[in-house]
């Protein structure tokens, strides 16, 4: 599995534009999307994104969560799993956006959670896994 976090998303987190009390969506895209970490900002960047039973398009909501451990001076930003009961899917990724509820060209992107196989449902759950990344914090200087 390969996972990215778009470039944009940290300067989104300190010009106040993503944090985790925002809502997150995270989309299913086919293996038609090549994601670009440096290009690709907004979730109107995005291709592919599947339709199927049991998909809204615009995905579903999914959790975001950032800790720091003051001991080893790393912080971890986790985006937990998502799960669409009931449908009959097939996808590659998971693309997570920040989803405020007007145009995609206004949602920014966070992460890119590419399974690397097709992931399938067939009247069933499709499950997405969650992802975390380590940070580690500079030294004071």
């Amino acid at each position: 599995m390969n996972k990215i976090v778009y470039n944009s998303f940290l300067a989104d987190v300190f010009a106040g534009n993503c944090s985790t009390s925002h809502t997150y969506k995270g989309i299913l895209v086919g293996a038609g999307y090549t994601q670009n970490r440096a290009t690709h900002t907004k979730a109107s960047d995005v291709t592919s994104e599947i339709s199927g039973t049991g998909y809204t398009a615009g995905g579903n909501t999914v959790t975001l969560s950032f800790s720091v451990n003051n001991t080893t001076n790393i912080g971890t930003l986790t985006i937990g799993p998502t799960t669409w009961p009931n449908s009959s899917l097939t996808a590659r990724k998971l693309v997570v956006k920040r989803a405020r509820g007007g145009p995609t060209s206004a949602d920014e992107l966070v992460c890119c959670i590419d399974n690397n196989i097709d992931v399938t449902s067939s009247n069933g759950t499709l499950t997405f896994p969650g992802a975390t990344w380590t940070i580690p914090l500079p030294a004071p200087v």
